[in-house]
């Protein structure tokens, strides 16, 4: 594209800040962006520079939509007396009053419109070529999000304002304008429905820990609360898969009470991930089922609240669901899974009338004779499951009356090459 130019330059000038604070792992890609590309002290410059080049668009807008905001809050400010002027005139203007202001200005709804949207675009593009988009694998997202707060005060405050503008966290109504402190206030935006965010950039930023460091500590609950809601609303893969892996990571870790609450309003989200056909005809998805899974297995273990919520929520059905995938990977955790939940008979008889037991049956017929290592603890959990199911006695004659069930059992408990641990399940 012909805006390539620009985002070598960006690029450069990045890679030249990391590089004068010493935390750039290889100077030769300097040279790699191009020996020839210009490096500036500060590269939001070169945004301002993009931006303007906008075909069609007015050089000057953006002075123009600040002075138009800023004539209403001059006017706010200067009616009345000063005596009797309203002291909350000089905030900013809420929403609401900045779109009025805006549309009530000389300027032309689709010129603002126009110009955010491109304003948009640029972001996006920037954090492509970031992201492996110039030079390809040796230089990501994930590393320049690596160097937040390794670096100078100065060159911190630079590398948030360009995460700032990459991440692009600004209101649906593209009339509004993006605000340059949307990342300072992003714990408290992000969490409204009518925002919008360059899912790519925040991957980054959730998986290096910046997301997590915008909480003080003993705001562990508002963190997960984010985070589920975000699970809620989340389109793409690699968001979703992120968000699971933050989820897995504090449902492996429940030493503060506050996060064990949050935890227990995240688990309809994750039972929501597991049943969206979404998420099964997306491609590779692997990955975020496995999360998903594992962090409802972390969180179930011995917790009977936990259980309540996923008996109430119909997680055998979405089990269900995942088993017909015939994904080998995710019949581990579902079992495991379905383990911690059966040890009552509400959840056992939950189990038998999804019709997960007919597929736990499956499994067992499929495998009970591929003994090698990797296969038995998956088989040492279905025997585990299949034996708190046979406390339902219906469930044990059918076992015995209608399907193989013992003599699987037997051809594993006999096989050789086999632990001590595999054959007392």
């Amino acid at each position: 594209p012909k805006w390539i130019s620009y985002a070598r330059v960006f690029l450069k000038s990045i890679l030249a800040l990391l590089y004068k604070e010493g935390v750039l792992a290889d100077p030769e890609l300097l040279d790699l962006t191009g020996k020839n590309v210009e490096i500036v002290e500060d590269p939001m410059t070169v945004v301002s520079d993009l931006i303007r080049q906008g075909e069609g668009l007015d050089p000057v807008i953006d002075s123009k939509i600040s002075g138009a905001i800023m004539a209403v809050r001059n006017s706010r400010k200067d009616a009345g007396a000063p005596e009797t002027a309203d002291p909350t005139a000089d905030r900013e203007l809420n929403e609401e009053e900045e779109e009025a202001a805006l549309l009530d200005s000389d300027l032309e709804p689709q010129e603002i419109l126009a110009y955010h949207r491109w304003s948009m675009r640029i972001s996006q593009y920037l954090a492509y070529c970031i992201d492996e988009g110039i030079l390809g694998y040796k230089f990501s997202l994930a590393d320049l999000s690596e160097a937040i707060g390794l670096v100078s005060q100065a060159a911190d405050r630079k590398l948030r304002e360009i995460f700032a503008f990459i991440l692009h966290l600004r209101p649906k109504n593209m009339i509004l304008r993006w605000s340059a402190d949307s990342l300072r206030h992003a714990k408290t935006t992000l969490k409204k429905r009518d925002y919008v965010f360059n899912d790519r950039v925040f991957v980054s930023l959730v998986d290096c820990g910046f997301m997590a460091k915008l909480f003080a500590k003993g705001e562990e609950a508002a963190y997960l609360d984010l985070l589920r809601v975000l699970l809620l609303g989340a389109t793409s893969q690699g968001l979703k898969t992120a968000l699971c892996r933050q989820i897995l990571k504090a449902s492996g870790d429940r030493r503060e009470a506050q996060s064990s609450e949050a935890l227990y309003t995240v688990v309809p989200a994750l039972v929501n991930v597991l049943r969206n056909k979404v998420n099964m005809s997306a491609g590779s998805t692997v990955s975020l089922l496995n999360l998903a899974l594992s962090a409802l297995v972390n969180l179930s273990a011995g917790d009977l609240r936990v259980k309540e919520i996923l008996l109430e929520t119909d997680v055998y059905h979405a089990i269900v669901f995942v088993l017909k995938t015939k994904e080998e990977s995710l019949q581990l955790p579902c079992v495991q899974l379905s383990m911690n939940l059966t040890k009552t008979g509400a959840h056992r008889q939950a189990f038998i009338s999804s019709g997960a037991f007919n597929l736990l049956l499956d499994i067992l017929m499929a495998q009970y004779c591929s003994l090698y290592i990797q296969k038995q603890k998956l088989l040492a959990c279905v025997a585990g499951l299949l034996g708190q199911l046979a406390n339902e006695t219906k469930v044990a004659q059918d076992m015995v009356d209608n399907y193989p069930v013992v003599d699987c059992l037997l051809y594993m408990f006999h096989a050789p090459d086999t632990t001590i641990e595999f054959r007392s399940k």
